[in-house]
């Protein structure tokens, strides 16, 4: 059996992580997903608990000692409970593009989503065949053997509950339009996943869905992110690349970035500004390209060729 991983799934390491690895995981999540950050107070809560848990030496052996020790009887017991709990609903995964002026500037966003809720109503009974359980029990004999089997009930589909709707609804589940905020940051990833706990669709009899919104840049027309890295290209004159150059960038947090040279610039270099990337920790990456005049151009200016 597989040592149990929870915890280092929740902070996105390996079970091989060191202390620092650890230590490290956790501020990153911590930033994104506290809830003064706009983050699940829930989710953030775990996230909490994993790094007390791995963080203490004596706590982390215990924890990795769960799942070596289970044996198939704990497996079969846990097969059998789970026919008698409610299924979790299906979650609601939602992509949600982003530009780096909105990641920059800490940009709210707000999305609008259409989910299945359950209708405050109570114009519903119990399903008699299954007593509302949702499950019925059959019983099979085989010889001297009696097995008892927990199937749907076909009745209520499943749900325990038979509907008459009201006004509002369509078998106890109405159309729901929600407003969904997200406090954006330079420190959010390019993929990075964020966990809405029960907002996504219900279904009746069974546990609510969560929402999962996965947060993607938008492509930018002046710069390339790689990573926290922002690369920029700029074009050259010859005569810009020999004698020095003067120029403003605006950069996506909306700072007017001046880049001034009086080097020679060769083709292909590459300026590295600091601090000026995703966030202060990171750069910003010039790489320069040089336009070279033409023959044609060259004789213009009196150039002599060979």
């Amino acid at each position: 059996m597989s040592a149990n991983t929870e915890f280092y799934d929740l902070l996105e390491i390996s079970v091989s992580a060191s202390d620092a690895e650890i230590k490290t995981a956790f501020k990153k999540h911590a930033i994104i997903h506290h809830p003064d950050k706009g983050g699940n107070a829930d989710h953030f809560k775990k996230i909490k608990t994993a790094y007390d848990v791995l963080s203490n030496p004596e706590k982390k052996r215990e924890y990795d000692g769960i799942g070596k020790n289970r044996n198939i009887f704990e497996d079969l017991f846990k097969n059998i409970f789970t026919q008698f709990t409610k299924r979790k609903t299906d979650p609601i995964i939602h992509r949600y593009e982003v530009s780096l002026e909105d990641l920059c500037t800490n940009k709210i966003a707000k999305f609008e989503l259409i989910r299945n809720r359950i209708c405050g109503c109570s114009n519903f009974t119990n399903c008699t065949i299954c007593n509302g359980r949702g499950m019925v029990t059959e019983i099979r004999q085989f010889g001297p053997m009696i097995q008892h089997m927990q199937n749907k009930c076909n009745t209520c589909n499943g749900k325990g509950k038979i509907y008459t709707s009201c006004d509002k609804c369509s078998e106890g589940l109405v159309v729901d339009t929600q407003i969904f905020e997200i406090h954006l940051n330079s420190n959010i990833e390019n993929g990075h996943r964020y966990l809405f706990e029960n907002e996504g669709t219900q279904e009746i009899g069974h546990d609510s869905g969560d929402l999962i919104v996965d947060i993607y840049y938008k492509l930018h027309v002046v710069f390339v992110c790689n990573g926290r890295t922002l690369i920029y290209t700029h074009t050259l004159s010859l005569q810009e690349a020999l004698c020095g150059f003067k120029y403003d960038l605006i950069h996506p947090s909306g700072e007017l970035i001046q880049v001034v040279s009086n080097d020679i610039i060769t083709p292909d270099s590459i300026q590295q500004l600091v601090g000026k990337g995703m966030d202060k920790e990171s750069n910003l990456e010039i790489r320069y390209k040089i336009v070279f005049p033409t023959r044609s151009e060259l004789k213009k200016l009196g150039v002599a060729l060979i």
